[in-house]
């Protein structure tokens, strides 16, 4: 997506971190829009924490940042707004990335286990 407003309207699928500062405090929210392959976001994640410090991304026009996945090109894109404290954000990104990764493993381990019925032996699903 070549613009926030583009990858609004298109409904892409998204990850959003909103941000609010409430007197001193630092408000953050965020949640995920659509489905994007899970493990490309956590990557992508850590590429966008790094590259904080040393680019200008696209800027967004919600205090917001906005992490865009692009099914056909199968690429992610990213816009933040100027005013996000950047230390904040990278803090903030990585509580996201371990949130998602704790879900993912969660949902794994699940689906591995076993549910034994009452005469012990395993359950057919």
């Amino acid at each position: 997506m070549s613009s926030f407003i583009e990858t609004v309207q298109a409904d892409t699928p998204r990850l959003v971190v909103m941000f609010r500062r409430d007197g001193d405090k630092e408000q953050f929210q965020w949640g995920m829009v659509g489905s994007m392959p899970i493990l490309t976001l956590v990557g992508y994640i850590v590429r966008v924490q790094a590259e904080l410090a040393f680019r200008s991304p696209d800027v967004c026009n919600q205090e917001a940042l906005v992490i865009a996945w692009d099914s056909e090109l199968r690429k992610f894109s990213w816009f933040v707004h100027p005013n996000i404290p950047i230390d904040s954000l990278v803090g903030m990104l990585d509580t996201i990335k371990s949130t998602i990764l704790g879900s993912h493993m969660a949902r794994q381990a699940a689906a591995q286990q076993l549910i034994l019925g009452p005469d012990g032996r395993p359950m057919k699903r």
